[in-house]
């Protein structure tokens, strides 16, 4: 059974007996042709770009969600406030005082969900339906364009 050390590595390590002198550029050739042609590097670069941009409006969108959810109109929250307070204060709450409370509740709602509504087809607009096209046709060029 052969040891770890009876191995021979694929490459020559430097400062061994099979390394080759620095004169010979053979392995050099042989880096330069594992890098990219300069077409591939900017369609690389692009790939990366899209990708940032990607991920920058999706965190945007996140938060533009996330404060839609949590802001509150301040003239329609003072005003269900009020009417609730007046309700508490009285024993019997007529039906015009709970159902104008029940409106600006309701209202709130719907402009909420009118927000998550926008922010969502906005989402989808650049991101599904703009920016992943792009990425898989950038990404396609890459891949399908390089060499061996």
């Amino acid at each position: 059974m052969a040891g770890a050390d009876d191995v021979e590595p694929a490459l020559p390590v430097p400062g061994t007996a099979d390394a080759r002198p620095s004169g010979d550029k053979s392995l050099a050739g042989d880096a330069k042709a594992a890098e990219l042609d300069p077409k591939d590097k900017i369609g690389f670069h692009l790939a990366i770009g899209v990708l940032l941009l990607i991920a920058m409006l999706s965190l945007i969108l996140v938060g533009c969600i996330a404060v839609n959810e949590l802001h509150h109109v301040p003239a329609d929250i003072s005003a269900l406030e009020k009417i609730l307070s007046n309700l508490s204060a009285i024993e019997k709450p007529t039906s015009d005082d709970v159902k104008r409370a029940l409106d600006i509740a309701l209202t709130i709602k719907e402009m909420r969900r009118a927000g998550r509504e926008f922010w969502t087809s906005i989402a989808q607009l650049l991101l599904l339906n703009i920016l992943i096209p792009v990425l898989t046709s950038i990404l396609g060029y890459v891949f399908g364009s390089s060499r061996k």
